[in-house]
């Protein structure tokens, strides 16, 4: 059947194809016999669909769904209408198989069910299906003219996108090579700045020896400003003209190596200043690739002051040999000398120390035993005598053996007790050290001595406050006398062992007087206790036990106030405390005693302040029971009223008896009455 569809053969050339596809359906739409809500083509695999929604805004993804569904419901017919949706009562469903290529594409569209109208399928379905062929050989044209346009806007795309990062490479490079630029510019002249402080001169040559940096310090020692110099030729500018030839073979030589290369530490060369004046110098140079081109780095620095120093020195050095030559005897006996005193600086320092040792240890110990012992070994060791003995003299004058080292039982039962009249006695009596040797030591001790094999003996006295304690012997068997540098440090160790003994024996003399008179203060009746000057007790003798009921030892630290059963007495007695300490003069008071059990009895005190030092440190008092002497006190108060009363009595009855006498008849009657008074049996 000839078909004439005028609008979709308007559509079907290519060349003249619209680009916009939905006109092919739009057409194809008018041949329904109800207007569609959408009409689409597909393939059989749902891949390349067109459609028409005519403004409800389909989703691509639903219309390829119902497209898969229209070729489900068409099975092998050509063509199938019906109902659908989800209750299949709201809209229909009309599903076409396009004739032609590709086998397998289907038409579909939806309308509302309403608009469906009874028309026979012969009137409408064969243009349909033809309009539908056409339609889809329109929309595949329009589909390859799509992608040449498309493919060519991409190649155009593509060329813009190219030129514009073209372009934009181009600016990288051209701002790297800038920031490049600007960095070697600034690391110039941060390289210019470093050389410019250093203190030597620096110049760096190129290739062909021509100035590229020259800095501060060159320009001074030259006398060329840097700009001046820059691009000059090094050896013409800075090289005396005798030596250029010399300098620029060595630059060939160096420009032919290479490897980079560095002199070994500085060589002196000759410098030319600008005004043509040669100066001594010191110079090093090294060679560097740079950018792959060779450079020289010159160090220089002038010397011309330090040669001066140089010459200088070295005339001193020709002075200082001839006086080395003359003061060599001098120095040998000066560091003979040197040893010398460095040696009895070291004695000295170690005597020092012996003898600071020994007071510390004399200090810690109250043992005279003991402290004799430690005197002992020090003398040994500041003298360098191997055996001695300390004898203690006696009440009588004897010296009386003590303590001893190194010496066999033989000789000390030899010199064990020395009589007062013994050669020993008087020498030690002098109070004067005395050196002997064994020829000088006679008697029958000198005659021990002699067995004993003594060469050698120092006898010294131990004197404190012109008294003589005690003697110190030492000796050897080797040396015939002390050495002198030993002498003055053995009577100084002499010295110390007289005071440690006087001390000990006051020690001891002090120990037994307070145990002689704390065994007194225990054994007295009354109470003898000591306080502070905070009135604090620090002693209490055990009769207070007695007196009071306290226990001592249980009272010991307690403020002695709490013992005065009366407050005012107490003020008086603390004040009298007080004038106590202020005068140092002994003071007694009365105050009641309160009793631990609460009692009080009557006690006088009487303090007397304990000076040490010459400042008081305490009060020692003695508390005594005044209970016997108050019953004493008032009996005598009681027998001196009884007394006044006879007194009186015995002066009234003279008063009446001389009345009596001077009246007779009074006198008679009276010893009438007398006669006629009773006496008393037995």
């Amino acid at each position: 059947m000839d078909l004439d569809f005028p609008e979709l053969k308007a559509l079907y050339p290519a060349e003249e194809a619209e680009r916009d596809t939905s006109g092919a359906l739009a057409a194809v739409s008018r041949l329904l016999p109800w207007p569609p809500q959408m009409i689409f083509l597909c393939d059989a695999q749902q891949e390349s669909v067109w459609v028409e929604d005519f403004g409800t805004g389909c989703d691509l993804a639903a219309v390829r769904r119902v497209a898969g569904e229209v070729a489900g419901r068409l099975g092998p017919k050509d063509w199938y209408l019906g109902p659908f949706g989800p209750n299949e009562s709201q809209q229909q469903l009309l599903g076409l198989r396009v004739p032609g290529e590709p086998a397998g594409a289907v038409l579909g569209a939806i309308a509302p069910r309403q608009t469906w109208t009874e028309v026979s399928a012969q009137g409408w379905l064969d243009p349909l299906s033809a309009a539908a062929g056409l339609a889809w050989k329109h929309l595949q044209l329009c589909r390859r003219q799509l992608g040449q346009d498309t493919l060519v806007k991409q190649l155009r795309a593509e060329e813009e996108a190219l030129r514009a990062f073209h372009t934009a490479m181009l600016i990288e490079a051209v701002e790297q090579r800038e920031r490049r630029l600007r960095e070697q510019e600034e690391h110039a002249a941060q390289m210019q700045a470093i050389m410019d402080t250093a203190p030597d001169g620096l110049i760096v040559l190129n290739e062909r020896g021509t100035i590229v940096s020259f800095n501060r310090a060159a320009s001074r020692l030259f006398g060329f400003d840097a700009e001046e110099a820059r691009g000059a030729e090094a050896c013409e500018l800075i090289v005396p003209p005798q030596l250029r030839p010399r300098y620029r073979r060595l630059l060939d030589r160096l420009r032919r190596r290479t490897e980079q290369t560095a002199w070994g530490g500085m060589v002196r060369v000759q410098g030319f200043r600008r005004n043509g004046e040669e100066f001594p110098a010191e110079m090093s140079l090294s060679t560097l690739l740079l950018g792959g081109r060779w450079h020289a780095i010159i160090a220089i620095r002038d010397i011309t002051e330090r040669e001066r120093v140089e010459r200088e020195l070295a005339a001193y050095r020709t002075r200082l040999e001839r006086l080395v030559a003359r003061r060599t005897a001098e120095l040998t006996k000066a560091v003979s000398d040197l040893h010398m005193e460095v040696t009895e600086r070291r004695h000295a320092h170690e005597l020092l120390r012996l003898q600071r040792d020994l007071a510390c240890r004399l200090g810690a110990t109250s043992d005279l035993g003991e402290a004799l012992v430690m005197c002992l070994d020090t003398a040994l060791k500041v003298s360098g005598m191997k055996c001695g003995a300390v004898h203690l003299v006696t009440e009588d004058g004897g010296l009386r053996l003590a303590a001893s080292r190194n010496l066999s039982a033989s000789f000390e039962a030899a010199i064990r007790e020395l009589p007062a009249d013994s050669p020993e006695t008087a020498l030690v009596a002098a109070g004067k050290p005395r050196y002997l040797s064994a020829a000088d030591y006679r008697g029958p001790t000198g005659e021990a001595a002699a067995r004993e094999g003594l060469r050698g003996l120092a006898l010294v006295p131990l004197v404190h406050e012109g008294k003589t304690r005690a003697c110190l012997t030492v000796g050897s068997h080797t040396l015939e006398q002390v050495p002198e540098l030993a002498r003055t440090p053995l009577e100084a160790v002499g010295a110390q062992a007289a005071t440690a003994i006087v001390r000990i024996q006051a020690e001891e003399a002090l120990k037994r007087n307070e145990q002689k008179y704390r065994l007194l203060a225990e054994n007295l009746k009354d109470v003898v206790f000591a306080i502070d000057l905070e009135g604090r007790l620090t002693y209490c003798s055990p009769a207070i036990t007695e007196l009071a009921g306290y226990v001592p030892a249980e009272e010991i630290g307690k403020p002695i106030r709490q013992y005065a059963a009366d407050e005012d007495q107490w003020n008086r007695a603390w004040a009298i405390v007080t004038q106590m300490a202020r005068d140092c003069k002994p003071a007694s008071t009365e105050l009641d005693l309160r009793r631990k059990d609460g009692s009080t009895v009557p006690v006088e005190i009487t303090g007397k302040p304990l000076v040490e030092g010459g400042r008081v440190t305490a009060i020692q008092c003695v508390m005594r029971d005044m209970t016997e002497r108050r019953r004493y006190e008032e009996q005598l108060r009681e027998a001196k009223r009884v007394a006044e009363a006879a007194s009186r009595a015995k002066t009234e009855f003279l008063t009446n008896i001389s009345h009596e006498i001077r009246t007779p008849m009074t006198a008679i009657l009276g010893f009438a009455e007398i006669l006629q008074t009773q006496l008393p049996e037995g």
